[in-house]
């Protein structure tokens, strides 16, 4: 997932792992990613195909979040990743575009399937957000490094609530655009029952 580095400042997974800065990037739990990283890490580094990869692309796997999986978008700005809640919602956007211009009822399938791959990958789009952050740091002045870790890091309840509001005002939004077309055009009148 996350490919290759232009600048590698560790070396390694261990030298990364436990490098005091990841530890204040990750804040409280970081105990628990910790675990888990290294558990992905280890599996994908014992696979035959993995060998010659670097160690930051042997860094994707599977592990259940619950808390991604209940908080689905807020998750994304509780660990202050605003990248993967703009992909996520445009790729749900898409599909209910497809629905709505195609008249295909696609049932709760796709949303189902975005939130448990949500939930089942959420550690390692974290890890890898962890990663591309802190490789930005490591030339940095050490009052800068604080700033960034602080501003980039930890977590934040606010932006919790900020996200989630702001996905459902933009689908509020959407829904509502889109259904004043199907009135104007009828264009996506099958989605809406307007025939």
């Amino acid at each position: 997932m996350l490919g290759k580095l232009k600048n590698d400042p560790w070396g390694s997974f261990e030298n990364f792992i436990n490098d005091s800065d990841v530890e204040k990037f990750v804040g409280k739990n970081f105990n628990k990613y910790k675990e888990t990283w290294t558990k992905i890490y280890e599996k994908n580094n014992s696979h035959k195909r993995m060998k010659n990869k670097a160690w930051h692309e042997k860094t994707f796997g599977m592990s259940f979040s619950w808390l991604a999986f209940l908080l689905w978008f807020g998750w994304f700005g509780y660990r202050k990743m605003f990248k993967g809640f703009i992909l996520t919602s445009a790729i749900l956007f898409s599909v209910l575009i497809f629905e709505i211009i195609s008249g295909i009822d696609l049932g709760t399938g796709p949303y189902t399937a975005a939130f448990l791959s949500i939930a089942i990958y959420a550690k390692s789009i974290y890890l890898d957000h962890t990663i591309k952050k802190l490789a930005e740091i490591k030339s940095m002045a050490p009052q800068d490094k604080e700033f960034f870790i602080h501003k980039h890091g930890g977590t934040s309840l606010l932006n919790l609530f900020a996200y989630t509001i702001y996905f459902l005002g933009s689908f509020s939004l959407f829904l509502f655009i889109t259904y004043q077309i199907a009135l104007a055009t009828g264009i996506g009148a099958n989605f809406w029952d307007l025939n």
